[in-house]
């Protein structure tokens, strides 16, 4: 049994500030929500997407384009959604079935959205499709009508890899459209109703079709242009949809690059991270080439998990109120780091893309969560024009082949600017800088005499993710106390699910021959003892509360769990953090932070029980990371309970 004393607390003081609660995901009993953008909030889609084109005239003669080796050759290159174009984008291309393609994507967890872009065929899949009503209105561009619609959805609608549907690409907004995106409302309400180009985004506003989705190619059609011309404008793009989401609730979809397949690593890179700074809810290459694979996707792996898997979870749901610029290719709108800004001076060749809540945007503060920093350093090939003509349609509509481009991309990797040291100088009110590394970890940035934090290395067109800690000026800082729970767990494997029926949760459960774990190691279940275990595994503890907590909210807190969680107090079930609760997939939910308030079912004065039931797939497993029982005179929120732990003191 533990008993929370003086003592007691000034010896695990020190676990509090290595807590990586940088974001705490809800605070309430209800599931945690991840923050969503009005617009979105009907879609059950909750992850980050990050993925490309898959078109049919980029496969060679006589070989397979939809195929499991093609779809782990994708997943490889850090996508996890697909928009899977579709018979006729050539005509002398031979139509393809999605049944194939949709089946293997369910099997691989791909998530896919249908382009439906037709060119006007009258069949489709040997399937005659009736005209629409608008046909005399239609001018060109690739699109769906509402039978055509109807048809895919009775076929494919039932797919769980199937997020939504692309109506209308190059096209502007027309009835047609609308009419399909009004009846997906209606009768598919948790598909994406998506078109590409961003022709009307007013008109969009005030039809169900809540994405803004433009096609960004600076980088394919001007590559004999200044970088910093090319990187400035690509940014001024980005700018428009910002402020046209901001104004409009919208979402932001970019599509950026590949279209000349001659961007080098660093100008990949670079597109990736710009858009997510600039605020992007999605992230879309053009287009999957799979002789190309190495010079196009290969560089951007790296890129494409970060942005997807570590720093997805905290770019969903977050508006971007403005954008920080240095260097020599300044966009319009940027805002310039000086006395006064939030960011007071940064490295040169630097922006930094500043991200707030809804709930801050809706109520007009300006107060950042986080921060995307990317390093703009771009650099040209010189022999960009052998993949050009490497990559040029033949007369048989397909590409051809490409002869040595794996050294090509060897060279081009050469060229790439090297790693440097970024740094960016906040105002005074900036009390805590934290950096997400690639592993979903957050590594606390000092901040230095003159404000001054220094970030990890990045190279040219990477990007880094922080989280700061700004209180709005004037605001009433949160009161309350934290106090670590002690760090040795009774714990128990549980390989054939039977805790929950044997109720291992009791406060009665004999656990005296359970072995011991800590959470204070950064270690799981399998480096203490559980080697090779996965499944379920069960954790227990006892503590005395003070009775002078009983009348203060309590909030219990895990900084993480490795993966699932189903938290119990005095045989009790309290809260729980899991994919279903938090709409997060298991390479995100691992790694976050989670709390709930448990002051109904605590017994101030008395000894409680407390037990864990952990279910892990991969990696360590268990509670590896601090936990700390949060006493407040009032209810919190997350950026409440980060300060409280931040400010966290020994309890009087």
């Amino acid at each position: 049994m533990f008993r929370f004393s003086r003592a007691t607390a000034a010896a695990c003081a020190g676990l509090i500030l290595v807590a990586s609660a940088l974001a705490v995901s809800g605070c309430a009993r209800t599931r945690p929500p991840v923050e969503t953008l009005k617009c979105m909030e009907r879609f059950k889609f909750r992850e980050f997407p990050v993925g490309s084109w898959l078109i049919s005239d980029r496969r060679p003669p006589g070989e397979p384009f939809f195929d499991a080796a093609y779809y782990r050759e994708y997943q490889n290159a850090g996508f996890n959604t697909a928009i899977h174009a579709f018979p006729g984008w050539d005509p002398k291309c031979p139509p393809i079935d999605f049944d194939e393609p949709i089946r293997i994507a369910e099997q691989t967890g791909l998530k896919v959205i249908i382009h439906t872009g037709s060119l006007g065929a009258d069949t489709w899949g040997g399937v005659v499709v009736p005209k629409g009503k608008y046909d005399t209105e239609i001018t060109g561009g690739h699109y769906v009508r509402l039978p055509e619609l109807k048809w895919f959805q009775e076929k494919y609608g039932k797919s769980p890899a199937l997020i939504g549907y692309l109506l209308n690409d190059n096209c502007g907004l027309h009835d047609y459209t609308i009419e399909c995106a009004e009846w997906m409302l209606e009768n598919a309400p948790d598909l994406f109703p998506y078109m590409s180009t961003n022709p009307n985004p007013v008109g969009q506003s005030k039809v169900p079709m809540p994405i803004i989705s433009s096609q960004i190619y600076p980088f394919s059609y001007g590559p004999d242009n200044p970088e910093h011309s090319l990187r400035a404008a690509f940014c001024n793009n980005l700018e428009s949809d910002r402020v046209h989401c901001n104004q409009y609730n919208m979402a932001m979809w970019p599509i950026i690059g590949t279209f000349a397949h001659t961007e080098t690593p660093s100008q990949l890179r670079f597109q990736a991270y710009a858009s997510a700074a600039y605020g992007g809810q999605a992230l879309w290459y053009f287009a999957f080439d799979r002789h190309l694979r190495l010079a196009l996707y290969e560089p951007a792996q790296a890129a494409n998990r970060y942005i997807s898997g570590a720093a997805g979870p905290y770019l969903l749901g977050k508006r971007c109120t403005g954008v920080y610029h240095t260097g020599a290719d300044v966009p319009h709108g940027a805002l310039k780091p000086g006395e006064g800004q939030l960011i007071e001076a940064m490295s040169d060749q630097t922006l930094a893309g500043v991200l707030v809540r809804e709930a801050q945007f809706d109520s007009g503060e300006k107060t950042p969560e986080y921060v995307m920093v990317v390093d703009k350093r771009t650099v040209k090939y010189p022999e960009r024009q052998r993949i050009r003509e490497w990559t040029v349609k033949t007369e048989s509509g397909y590409r051809k082949a490409p002869k040595d481009i794996a050294a090509l991309v060897k060279e081009m990797r050469a060229q790439d600017p090297v790693p440097r040291s970024v740094w960016v100088q906040f105002v005074p009110r900036v009390t805590r800088v934290g950096a997400l590394m690639p592993d979903g970890r957050w590594r606390s940035c000092p901040v230095g005499a003159e404000r001054s934090v220094e970030l990890p290395p990045l190279r040219g067109g990477e990007g880094i993710l922080l989280r700061i800690d700004v209180p709005p000026e004037g605001t009433k800082q949160p009161t309350g106390t934290a106090w670590p729970l002690p760090p040795v767990w009774k714990f128990a494997a549980d390989p054939k699910n039977v805790g929950v029926s044997q109720e291992w949760f009791g406060v009665a459960f004999d656990d005296k021959d359970w072995a011991a774990a800590r959470h204070d190691l950064g270690k799981g279940w399998e480096g203490q003892g559980f080697a090779g275990y996965t499944g379920i595994g069960w954790y227990r503890q006892t503590l005395e509360i003070p009775a002078e907590l009983g009348k203060r909210h309590l909030y219990l807190h895990f900084d993480a769990v490795d993966e699932e969680a189903w938290v119990y107090i005095n045989g009790r079930p309290a809260f729980e953090h899991t994919c279903a609760s938090t709409g997060l997939g298991t390479a995100q939910i691992w790694s976050m932070p989670f709390a709930s308030d448990v002051r109904s079912l605590v017994r101030p004065g008395e000894v409680n029980a407390i037990a864990v039931r952990v279910s892990n797939v991969y990696g360590a497993g268990g509670i590896y990371a601090p936990v700390q029982l949060i006493a407040s005179d009032s209810e919190l929120d997350n950026d409440q309970i980060w300060d409280i732990l931040k400010k966290s003191s020994t309890p009087k």
